[in-house]
């Protein structure tokens, strides 16, 4: 049995939930003694469902942008600071460094925030191609695929610019 009975004033917003938006009851909200009594479709569904010429269309609600996100892209998008943080950063590069080269280096943080801007105009840029990417499937989500695909621009444009810089033909 669930904890709400049926006709509180929660259980009826529920109800109006799920009749507006979802299109159908789930079975748990209702008690048993309602679904023997009401069906378990909302009135417009059960009447088209009847009627062979009249159809009504089901479309799925819209997605709502969350309150909280356009401000967050605003700020982040007006802001010049770094995204990834100072401390991990520093971190991982010493980690790499000591891993590779199999000794301990002493590193200047000059180079390591330069190392941390490189790091970061890399990431941005890939995931402005992997945006474009599910864009272009119109999609709002980003793949794996469409990262795949981001590194594989990047690189052949890279690969493009070094082949005109060693020939010296810039195009000017």
């Amino acid at each position: 049995m669930h904890l709400l009975s049926f006709n509180t004033p929660h259980a009826l917003l529920v109800r109006r939930y799920y009749t507006r938006h979802k299109r159908t009851l789930r079975p748990s909200t209702i008690s048993r003694s309602t679904r023997s009594k009401a069906s378990i479709k909302p009135k417009h569904i059960r009447q088209a469902s009847t009627s062979a010429s009249r159809s009504i269309p089901i479309t799925a609600p819209r997605f709502i942008v969350p309150s909280h996100t356009l401000p967050q892209i605003h700020r982040f998008g007006r802001s010049t600071a770094l995204l990834l943080r100072r401390d991990p950063f520093q971190q991982l590069v010493r980690t790499i460094a000591k891993r590779e080269l199999k000794t301990t280096m002493h590193i200047q943080a000059a180079a390591i925030s330069t190392l941390h801007n490189a790091a970061e105009t890399y990431l941005l840029v890939i995931l402005q191609h992997a945006v474009l990417a599910a864009l272009h499937a119109r999609r709002s989500t980003l793949y794996p695929s469409d990262v795949a695909l981001a590194f594989q621009t990047v690189k052949s444009e890279r690969e493009r610019f070094r082949d005109i810089t060693q020939k010296g033909d810039l195009g000017m």
